[in-house]
């Protein structure tokens, strides 16, 4: 079979519309994008090249020696998480033998076993449903530890073992692997080489940490609460975005419980490899292993690609989710049975519980949907699609829009509220106000080249590709019979559905993450239409095919850590050091040294203020974002009291004990505001231009609960216990004679005890005693800190932190056993608002 009709030169036609390709994108690049010299430090954009041309030569070298270019790039999918540690791609691979597990055995519920690689897609998309419901359903409940995770992997894999689910994966994939044939062929080898050397790449930029505001506000903040506190609780008012849909979010939970942050980027960066593994097997079905290769590599490569995985958004599992609908979707059109058509509707379902615009599928997926079923003459499917598929999609989307309008009253909370009034968010609609430009047909290479109006970015930041994608469509037109089949009932279907879906979206926001799905649905269409250009026997075709891919897919690798600020001046070798890891960590985002200082000391329940910058991800269990548009009722109280210039009165209300400002946020204070914070808190720690306060006590503790100094008498307010004699103004006391003073409290209560003492005769240690009763005076727990003894009276301090339920505290002042000691002055105080 001839690629294309051009007599004995077939390779005339993709020769010239790819010249005229390189030239559109080398002229865009000129006259729309900062040069790449601009973007770049010295010699870097040198050894990002060389880089991946390594990895590409290694890779094809693999493909070679193991004959076997399809299993080479496979392998290379599942490996790749272990560049974020082996205790990082435990996670990952936990997390995807429990899916896969889960939803086998809910479909063997249903009499259906694992025979393809689409029920084992399925299945995992059923299994991470699930598990992500199950994590967030039982978030507030503090029983997410490595232990209970582990026996839920243990008890999931031996599930999946008994009723035979791995054996039938690993059939699967014997006969996937027969159907390669077992020689070295270098346009094999090559492509599959572009493919590892586009996975060692991103995997490579996916060890670095997490510094966007995002991410730290609400994408790493909720599981690395799941691994810090085994739950994850927050008032409405403090986290807005808290009520999104973060199906991604809580999987993120599952690898932080388990392997921390580098476990939930391991999670992510496996979404985005599991996309990749779609769009190889999908192609090499449909138009063969090198087809599959080049989609793959274009959207290995896409810079849009590295802005998700090198941080921690939620778009690699949410277009997960709406690539698997499209490709169950073209199931059903080859092969029209209600099963597809089931698993289409759950997997779009799933996608809404990952993300609202996940819905805007529906539309354009529906019409292909009815197309098939009207040209399959299957008109019962009408009935199947409105019940059964309606009843699975919203059976996996209605439970973070449920739980959100229980809690908040507003299902789609914090948008929408001028509708719904919901008493825990603004009046107004909560808007972004970035990113709403008008899209023309010229927003595509904009887009592309150009991405500052629709991405925290600038320069190539989407997917150069897409804008051949109208020349590849032609030359696939211009095709035999069969490719031209294959592109008018694959490539342009989900060319459409991925246009369509953009369309929508723009409707309500131009921000290339959420159209990051149309990359590799465009790249699956790219991947049909580029078909011709690699019919086995047409040796020079393929190679100048081979050559113009090389040429695009290095152009957008090297671009693409330049489409995240913070990457674009690291190469792939330095981001293989753990130093430029916390360099990274300690120039973008000091605060989070603040929050590993915060969280490690023993008072670390106290609330911590954020100004500006949110980076509260890892922080202590209270802090809260002083930010407009994240926290609405801290911000809210912030806000009037510095208008007020009375600080003190938010402290008092709030409760905040630290403060944390970068530098860069100084602008976005109030008039006054940092000198009166200076002067109500003292400078703990700067790092980086991070400061963290700590509001002074006589400023936090403002309610007096008792206080005596040189006392004559026994003081008021207590009750004596035995004979307590007061000798030159000090109270003596021991264990059998002694002080008690009850004190009305709540689980979030600190009370300060500052005394001077002195020991008595056979006194070693100092102490004090504190009783914790809930409202039925049930004992929970008594602290009795110890001091040394010291030679004359000596200043003593302690902070009584309540625990959770406690509405009673039970104050003491005794002795050690067989020792006394003399309080010459004692004060106790609370912050008034706790």
């Amino acid at each position: 079979m001839t690629a294309f009709n051009f007599g004995r030169h077939t390779w005339i036609a993709p020769v010239i519309a790819l010249l005229v390709a390189a030239v559109a994108m080398g002229f865009a690049t000129l006259m729309i994008t900062e040069p790449l010299a601009a973007r770049w430090g010295p010699g870097q954009l040198k050894w990002t090249i060389v880089s991946f041309a390594i990895f590409a030569v290694a890779g094809t070298v693999i493909a070679a020696v193991t004959r076997r270019p399809l299993m080479a790039v496979l392998g290379a999918l599942i490996v790749a998480p272990s560049f974020l540690g082996l205790d990082a791609w435990t996670a990952a691979a936990a997390l995807m033998l429990c899916s896969l597990s889960a939803g086998a055995i809910v479909l063997r519920i249903f009499r259906r076993r694992l025979e393809a690689g689409t029920d084992a897609l399925f299945a995992v998309i059923i299994g991470l449903a699930t598990i992500s419901t199950a994590i967030f359903l039982t978030s507030p409940v503090s029983i997410h530890t490595p232990l209970t995770y582990s026996l839920g992997i243990v008890a999931l894999v031996a599930g999946g073992v008994l009723l035979g689910v791995f054996s039938d994966v690993i059939a699967i994939v014997r006969r996937l692997s027969a159907t390669e044939v077992r020689e070295i062929n270098l346009i094999d080898t090559i492509l599959a080489g572009l493919v590892i050397a586009a996975i060692v790449m991103l995997a490579l930029y996916a060890r670095l940490p997490v510094v966007d505001n995002d991410s730290l506000i609400l994408h790493l903040r909720l599981p690395l609460m799941l691994q810090d506190y085994g739950h994850a609780r927050f008032a409405t008012e403090d986290l807005l975005v808290g009520h999104f849909p973060a199906a991604a979010d809580w999987l993120y939970g599952f690898g932080a419980v388990i392997a921390g942050e580098d476990g939930a980027k391991a999670i992510n960066l496996s979404f985005a490899l599991l996309v990749g593994g779609i769009i190889i097997t999908w192609l090499n079905l449909a138009a063969g292993m090198r087809a599959a290769f080049a989609g793959a590599a274009l959207f290995l490569t896409a810079p849009i690609l590295y802005h998700e995985t090198v941080t921690l958004f939620v778009e690699n599992y949410f277009t997960l989710l709406l690539l698997a609908s499209v490709f169950f979707a073209w199931c059903y059109s080859r092969d029209p049975r209600p099963y597809y058509l089931l698993a289409c509707t759950f997997t779009v379902g799933a996608a809404g519980a990952a993300k609202l615009l996940g819905l805007l599928i529906i539309p354009p997926l529906a019409i292909w949907l009815i197309v098939s079923i009207v040209r399959n003459k299957r008109y019962t499917d009408f009935a199947w699609a409105a019940l059964a598929g309606g009843g699975l999609a919203l059976l996996a989307a209605h439970w973070p829009y449920t739980m959100a309008w229980l809690r908040t009253g507003n299902p789609l909370f914090p948008f929408y509220n001028t509708f719904f009034r919901s008493p825990h968010g603004p009046e107004q609609d909560w808007i972004n106000a970035l990113f709403h430009q008008t899209l023309t047909p010229e927003s595509f290479v904009r887009m592309s080249f150009d991405a500052s109006p629709f991405l925290e970015s600038a320069g190539v930041a989407f997917a150069p590709f897409i804008i051949l994608a109208p020349i590849f469509l032609v030359l696939a037109l211009l095709a035999g019979p069969a490719h031209r089949k294959l592109a008018l009932t694959l490539g342009l279907p989900v060319l459409l559905v991925g246009l369509g879906y953009l369309i929508l979206t723009s409707l309500q926001q131009t921000y290339l993450r959420y159209f990051f799905p149309l990359v590799p649905m465009w790249a699956v269409a790219m991947g049909v239409f580029s078909a011709p250009l690699f019919v086995r026997g047409t040796w020079r075709l393929s190679s100048v095919s081979v050559a113009a891919l090389a040429v695009l897919i290095t152009f957008q690798a090297v671009n693409g850590p330049g489409a995240f600020y913070f990457t674009r001046h690291l190469t792939p070798l330095q981001t293989a050091f753990s130093s430029t890891i916390e360099d990274m960590r300690r120039t973008r985002a000091p605060e989070r040294f603040i929050n590993d200082y915060l969280r490690g000391r023993t008072d670390n329940d106290e609330p911590v203020a954020y100004f500006w910058r949110p980076f509260i991800a890892g922080s202590t269990e209270n802090a809260v974002a002083l930010h407009p548009f994240y926290s609405w009722g801290p911000w809210s109280d912030f806000d009037a009291a510095q208008r007020a210039g009375g600080l003190q009165d938010f402290i008092a209300t709030r409760g905040v004990r630290w403060f944390v400002l970068h530098d860069t946020a100084v602008v976005h204070a109030g008039a006054g505001t940092l000198e009166t914070l200076e002067t109500l808190a003292e400078q703990e720690i700067r790092l980086s231009g991070a400061t963290l306060y700590r509001v002074r006590d006589d400023v936090f503790f403002d309610d007096v609960i008792a206080a005596f100094e040189t006392p004559s008498t026994l003081p008021e307010g207590w009750t004596p216990v035995g004979e307590i004699p007061v000798e030159d103004g000090a109270v003596v006391v021991d264990p059998q004679n002694l002080l008690v003073l009850g004190v009305e409290v709540d689980g979030d209560s600190v009370i300060l005890v500052e005394a001077d003492i002195a020991c008595g005769e056979n006194a070693n240690y100092a102490q004090l005693h504190m009783n914790w009763l809930d409202a039925e005076s049930t004992f929970l727990r008594v602290d009795i800190p110890n001091f040394p003894c010291r030679t004359g009276t000596f200043p003593l301090r302690h902070e009584f932190h309540a625990p959770d339920g406690a509405t009673q505290g039970v104050l003491v002042i005794d002795g050690p056993w067989g020792g006394t000691q003399e309080f010459h002055s004692f004060q106790a105080r609370q912050n008034s608002a706790r």
